[in-house]
């Protein structure tokens, strides 16, 4: 296990900034570069036992320990569509006593492509060990009688797949139990939810990322 940092500008040449930092010596951690700092994720001691805690940097050697989340993605407002049909009056036509119904509707629309967005997860970074459930949200454009979220790592090994059941068209909200994140290494992980509409279309939403700690 280490603790020393190096940087490096081009990938090629690499300078040693400490050799001891803060934090204890650990190995396979997770690492980030986010607005203009390196972050530190959990990681092992080589002895089984893991951490859960989180450092980063600022522009200087050192590393330091911070609470403070990253930040997530906002949710865009959602577009409601009003589809209205109108029926002219009754024409009675005279002196002939013919009666004469004539309406004309409002021509349907054509149902629009299947897409699912606006993922999002909370909290993020989520503790199993604090916080027992954890939520996701995400639109779609049509009701889905199925929705998962499939979880991997950066190497694209899959972890986890969480069934959150059927949604609605617009905006849908399921929990998903602390249980499922039990074992799972600190660290970033890549995540997409998966639905499929009514009649077996499936639609996979962007990879997005998520900070578990454990």
């Amino acid at each position: 296990t280490f603790n020393d940092v190096w940087s490096s500008v081009d990938g090629a040449v690499w300078i040693q900034e400490t050799a001891a930092a803060n934090f204890q010596p650990r190995a396979a951690q997770s690492a980030l570069v986010y607005n203009n700092r390196m972050w530190i994720f959990g990681g092992t001691d080589g002895m089984a036992n893991s951490f859960s805690d989180v450092w980063y940097s600022p522009p200087a050697a050192a590393l330091s320990m911070t609470p403070t989340p990253l930040p997530t993605a906002q949710l865009t407002p959602t577009t409601t569509l009003t589809i209205t049909l109108t029926m002219t009056p009754l024409t009675t036509v005279l002196p002939t006593l013919t009666l004469t119904q004539t309406f004309t509707p409002t021509p349907t629309s054509t149902p629009g492509p299947f897409e699912i967005s606006n993922t999002l997860t909370f909290p993020n970074p989520f503790n199993p060990n604090v916080t027992d459930t954890m939520g996701f949200k995400y639109d779609v454009t049509r009701d889905v009688s199925a929705a998962t979220v499939k979880i991997y790592t950066v190497s694209f090994k899959l972890v986890r797949s969480i069934d959150l059941g059927p949604g609605t068209a617009g905006n849908n909200t399921q929990p998903a139990s602390g249980r499922y994140f039990q074992g799972v290494a600190s660290g970033i992980y890549y995540y997409y939810i998966e639905a499929r509409d009514n009649s077996g279309k499936i639609k996979k939403s962007r990879i997005s990322t998520i900070v578990i700690l454990n």
